[in-house]
């Protein structure tokens, strides 16, 4: 997407982060552009936004994650009657990073979250880092196809991977109650 188009980057990535969060600020970004051809794409974005979560008085509820793809479409269904085909193996890291305005910490972040599969891996935790929360998820599909007798495994590794993308960073602003 970012490769046909150099000199529309800036824009392309803060149109595409506006249909998600409303008004941002696109104030850098690193394309990753490596020496190397073969190696994984990688897109960095330093954006201002006007809001994003739940604020009531003393506390804010922040996203974990802002996408998470479509992992739970392909569980959709209640039972296969055909092998599940996923394609080639791929991977997914995502970082994100919260900058904490003044006067407000994390009140307590949620346990790591780790589940390992023979089709898939996932991963996702969170940390506080100075002033910043960091919340990093890892997705991998490991195996190009879920047998039928694995479908009901694959279902639970979705759900397993949706509940900790629904986690929220429960934010406390200091001196409040």
């Amino acid at each position: 997407m970012l490769a046909t188009e150099p000199a529309r980057r800036h824009e392309v990535v803060e149109r595409r982060l506006a249909r998600t969060f409303g008004k941002v600020e696109v104030k850098g970004f690193d394309d990753g552009a490596a020496a190397d051809p073969e190696a994984p794409p990688t897109l960095g974005v330093d954006a201002a936004l006007a809001e994003i979560g739940q604020r009531n008085g003393a506390t804010w509820q922040l996203p974990s994650c802002l996408e998470s793809g479509d992992l739970m479409a392909l569980a959709a269904d209640t039972e296969r009657q055909r092998p599940l085909l996923l394609g080639p193996p791929q991977g997914d890291v995502r970082t994100l990073r919260y900058r904490l305005p003044p006067g407000w910490r994390p009140a307590e972040l949620p346990p790591p979250v780790r589940q390992e599969t023979p089709f898939g891996a996932f991963a996702m935790r969170w940390q506080q880092e100075g002033d910043s929360v960091l919340v990093v998820r890892e997705l991998r599909l490991l195996s190009p196809r879920v047998a039928v007798a694995d479908y009901a495994a694959f279902r639970d590794f979705a759900t397993a991977v949706r509940a900790a993308d629904a986690q929220l960073v429960l934010l406390q602003q200091e001196g409040g109650r």
